[in-house]
């Protein structure tokens, strides 16, 4: 394998970090995107190495499964000679890209600031598989065979690689998550297991990565879900955040030209049973209000309870519940229209809604709008049925 960098070789990179390399584009330029996702892509090459290196210890460690001793040491001599040959393939393409990546870092300090300690990792890393790869014995006596012994390098080998892999995914993964999330609409859902699972197998490296991201949340235009593996889309212009609140904003205000219009239709079209007075709107508008206020109240005791919970791994800080507030904001517009129903329903339901009555319906808006829903879907059922009567069609 590839020695890790010497002091001389350390003191001049940092060096160049220190001072810009003078092959190094400016800023924005299309070259230094063009490094960069060669980076990415020498890198992805590491991890492809890594996971055929763990096939090859599978077959290693399979063996170890058969009960006839003849058959294992069989089984486990060819599995030994395979593992080498797949060995020596993937060591020379992996001293390639590690010396291309030392090209690259030599080149533009910013992509060795930006993962170079990852990959010095992986490079020490790959030292420690090729001083465990388990091999056979110099001898050609059957005898001088350990099972027992290859078995257990064939593991650690294939911890040292988990490693790689991982340290290989903190690199590439939040880029490759960035470039399937612009794909999405805002508040998009993506799964990160079903994203990622051939980048990174193992189910508790995944869990592990997406803990990273969600506690680096400037790594991903997105909010992480953690219970669930979700990331949802947001967008990282700050504009486009303050459309979603703009538009939430607007719709609840509109909530208010509802209760106006609801209280004074019968007044524009002269309808004499209207049963809503304009005598009414500002009773109606000052329930509506609290109708949001309870709604509210009951978003932000949820958000307490997570906080409180040392065991949940979704709970938001503030910062979150604004990102939660633009990337759902679809949904929370129609948390708003559900407002709107309360407010009519409770107008045609009581002859007063006070505020109190007001604020509890909002707490439990969707158990509330649930029930005048059924009401008015009985109302309804019973006036067609009526009409149906009148014009002497048969009932249904």
């Amino acid at each position: 394998m590839a020695m890790p960098p010497t002091e001389l070789e350390r003191a001049a990179a940092e060096g160049a970090r220190r001072a810009p390399s003078r092959s190094m584009p400016p800023a924005g330029d299309q070259g230094l995107g063009q490094m960069q996702r060669r980076l990415n892509g020498l890198i992805r090459e590491l991890r492809v190495q890594a996971q055929d290196l763990q096939r090859s210890l599978v077959e290693v460690t399979r063996t170890s499964t058969l009960a006839d001793a003849g058959s294992r040491n069989a089984e486990l001599h060819a599995a030994l000679v395979e593992a080498a040959a797949i060995y020596d393939t993937a060591d020379q393409h992996v001293r390639e890209c590690l010396n291309d990546i030392r090209r690259l870092f030599d080149d533009s300090a910013d992509l060795y600031d930006l993962a170079g300690d990852e990959v010095a990792t992986m490079r020490a890393l790959m030292q420690r598989v090729a001083r465990t790869w388990p091999r056979l014995p110099a001898s050609d006596d059957p005898r001088a065979l350990d099972g027992a012994g290859a078995i257990h390098q064939a593991a650690v080998a294939a911890g040292f690689l988990d490693e790689v892999i991982f340290h290989a995914g903190l690199v590439t993964i939040p880029i490759r998550l960035n470039a399937h999330l612009r794909e999405l609409r805002i508040g998009g859902a993506l799964r990160f297991d079903d994203m990622f699972a051939d980048e990174l197998p193992s189910e508790a490296a995944r869990a592990k990565l997406l803990r990273y991201i969600s506690d680096h949340p400037a790594t991903v235009d997105g909010l992480v879900d953690l219970n669930h593996g979700i990331i949802f889309r947001a967008a990282r212009d700050p504009a486009r955040r303050w459309a979603s609140y703009g538009l939430q904003l607007l719709v609840f205000l509109l909530g208010e030209g509802v209760v106006y219009a609801l209280t004074h239709v019968g007044e524009w079209f002269s309808l004499p049973d209207w049963p809503i007075p304009p005598t009414r709107f500002s009773e109606l508008s000052i329930a509506y209000l609290f109708l949001a206020l309870g709604a509210v109240v009951h978003t932000l005791v949820d958000w307490l309870k997570r906080q409180r919970d040392v065991n949940r791994s979704d709970r938001m800080t503030l910062g979150d519940l604004m990102v939660w507030l633009h990337v759902r904001e679809m949904a929370v517009v129609t948390s708003i229209l559900y407002l709107w129903i309360g407010v009519v329903g409770a107008a045609f339901a009581l002859d007063n809604v006070a505020w109190q009555t007001a604020f509890f319906m909002g707490y439990s808006i969707d158990s509330v709008v649930d029930l005048f829903l059924q009401r008015f879907s009985v109302t309804a059922t019973a006036a067609t049925q009526a009409v149906r009567t009148q014009l002497g069609a048969p009932s249904s």
